[in-house]
This record gives structure tokens, sequence and C-alpha cells, in this order.
């Protein structure tokens, strides 16, 4: 293949390349934001609840969504 050619495909490469990564952080963003009301939702319901159970499930699901929300952010910090 000549010069022209290879440069042309690279250049193809690098720009679906951004694509992709542009792609899948808006994404994460979104998922972020989604999990954040998911997880102020959650606190709020818990501070409400009155049975010590049912708080006791909130807030372990709680930190579930708190933690899958700091790995989305780890991670769009690594694609920056």
């Amino acid at each position: 293949m000549k010069t022209p050619k290879l440069l042309k495909l690279s250049k193809e490469a690098l720009n679906d390349e951004k694509s992709k990564i542009y792609r899948k952080k808006s994404c994460l963003r979104e998922l972020q934001l989604k999990l954040k009301k998911k997880n102020k939702k959650l606190k709020e319901k818990s501070q409400h609840e009155k049975d010590n159970k049912e708080q006791k499930k909130l807030e372990n699901e709680i930190k579930v969504v708190s933690a899958q929300r700091h790995k989305i952010i780890k991670v769009l910090k690594s694609l920056k």
C-alpha cells in the first residue's frame, strides 16, 4: 500500500476510535447521572422509613448504587 492510502486508513481508524470513546463517555455520563438521582431518592426514602429492616435494605442498596457510580466516575476519568 502506498503512503497516502495508509495515512487515510490510519486517520479513519483514529476517528472511529475517537467516536467510540465519545459514545462510551456520553453513555457513561448518562448512567452516572441516573445513578446519582437514584441514590438521592433512596437516601430520602431511607430517612423517612420507620421499619428498621426495610431501612437496612435501602442502605445496602444505596451502598451498591454508590459503588457502581464511583466505578463509572473512575472509568470516565481514565477516558479523558
